[in-house]
């Protein structure tokens, strides 16, 4: 069981290319008791983030091409972290939230935005924790051109890239360990800004920041 401490900070490896991706939440392996499933939605109708400040617009559901590329990303992720995703058509149930919107800052196509509560007891020990997160992809500035995502376009990097923040991994360029500029582009961790091609999975560097946080 955790203690209050541990879930508000990073759990750093020692290794600049694995602490450079590490963010301080959702935290996913602090789920009490201990699970490894993890449950999202398409919905736009329940369970949406009221609070949500990085957004200007309803919320719409993916299109069917998105739909199709989540699933196919989740069941990459299931092979890589062990984490299990089941699909639930009542948001309220779901840990992990999709859906098209107006994201406030125009420079950006995709947003994950994720928020936890906890309860301890007498000695700091967490006795229960809920995360969740939601991933937006604009639908404004962008138009449609992140409605149909595929294996090898951008649609589905951006996809892969909101997916790795869920999982816990920030921009290499952010906080208080970075990575050099020599390696901060895509080819080393789809989490950089820096595009060196196109990437239908993880780099190196984004493996090894799971493999520590999930292995």
């Amino acid at each position: 069981m955790p203690k209050l401490n541990e879930i508000k900070s990073s759990h750093l490896s020692g290794w600049t290319h694995i602490d450079a991706l590490l963010d301080t939440g959702p935290g996913w392996n602090w789920l009490t008791p201990s699970r490894q499933v993890m449950y999202f939605s398409f919905s736009t109708t329940s369970g949406l983030d009221p609070k949500s400040a990085g957004i200007s617009s309803a919320v719409t559901t993916f299109s069917s091409a998105q739909q199709a590329a989540t699933l196919k990303l989740l069941n990459y992720v299931s092979q890589i972290t062990g984490i299990q995703f089941a699909q639930v058509a009542d948001g309220s149930l779901a840990d992990l939230h999709f859906g098209n919107a107006n994201i406030t800052d125009n420079a950006s196509a995709g947003l994950t935005q994720w928020n936890y509560h906890y309860f301890y007891d007498g000695q700091q020990n967490i006795t229960s924790y809920v995360a969740q997160a939601y991933v937006y992809v604009d639908n404004a500035e962008s138009g449609d051109r992140y409605l149909a995502p595929q294996v090898g376009n951008y649609a589905y990097e951006l996809l892969l890239h909101e997916i790795g923040h869920v999982l816990g991994l920030k921009h290499p360029f952010a906080g208080d360990v970075t990575l050099p500029a020599n390696l901060d582009n895509t080819n080393y961790t789809v989490m950089s800004y820096a595009q060196v091609g196109l990437h239908s999975e993880f780099s190196s560097f984004d493996l090894a920041a799971l493999a520590w946080l999930y292995g």
